[in-house]
């Protein structure tokens, strides 16, 4: 997925309230308001003064122009743009690179409780996105802690299940700097096991590194997943 227009590139001088950071444009030295889409807590991801990337908001009646797009964490660029993710998953499913997924002729990204909803006609295909963020060594760790909304999808998904419906949960990383994604039972312990239990009646996860730069990110592989 590329870029509309070009990045601004700045430094993140502080986050209010988890949706709105501060920074500072050095080319101009002016200090501006963006928008933060993505609602976790960015662990090991964010870090005053670091280098981050804006993009503009083209919304006549926004009152914030910018968004954050990037983070530039220990050298590596990090997508934290959470409004993006359906359209990359979107992406990796037209091009290919999800062959699960590709064999569904139709994509809705408008469903109240799923990402995306695939189907063939009478055949239907739900998937859920999580964004996978916090870094440990050479492993990304998910979930970093209890959230209620990680309990009540997990409840969906189950219900699809039962309903002999397919159901995808798609772990995905806008990073490219690990090993692997480790499912930990020490930050959420009953989710770990709700995701076990739906993993032996049918559920799939599928783990996705991105590439990101200045210009794009785009899925560029599939990562393997643990249990700790």
């Amino acid at each position: 997925m590329k870029f509309e227009a070009p990045l601004i590139k700045a430094q993140l001088l502080d986050r209010q309230a988890k949706v709105l950071i501060h920074a500072l444009i050095p080319q101009t030295n002016s200090i501006v308001p963006a928008y933060c889409s993505n609602m976790s807590r960015l662990e090991s991801v964010y870090e005053q003064g670091m280098d981050i990337y804006l993009s503009k908001i083209n919304k006549e009646n926004s009152k914030l122009k910018l968004t954050w797009e990037i983070a530039l964490s220990s050298g590596t660029m990090v997508g934290v743009n959470f409004d993006r993710e359906k359209y990359l998953v979107n992406e990796a499913i037209l091009k290919g690179f999800l062959p699960e997924l590709s064999q569904y002729q139709n994509v809705e990204m408008s469903d109240q409780y799923f990402d995306l909803v695939l189907n063939n006609g009478d055949e239907e295909c739900f998937v859920v996105i999580s964004s996978v963020y916090c870094k440990k060594n050479v492993s990304l760790i998910y979930p970093t802690c209890v959230d209620v909304v990680n309990h009540h999808m997990m409840n969906r998904i189950k219900q699809k299940i039962e309903d002999n419906k397919k159901v995808f949960l798609i772990l995905l990383a806008q990073r490219m700097d690990f090993l692997n994604v480790v499912l930990s039972l020490q930050s959420d312990a009953e989710y770990i096991n709700d995701i076990k239990e739906n993993l032996s009646k049918g559920l799939e996860i599928i783990c996705l590194g991105c590439n990101v730069s200045e210009e794009e990110i785009t899925v560029s592989a599939r990562m393997p997943f643990l249990f700790k």
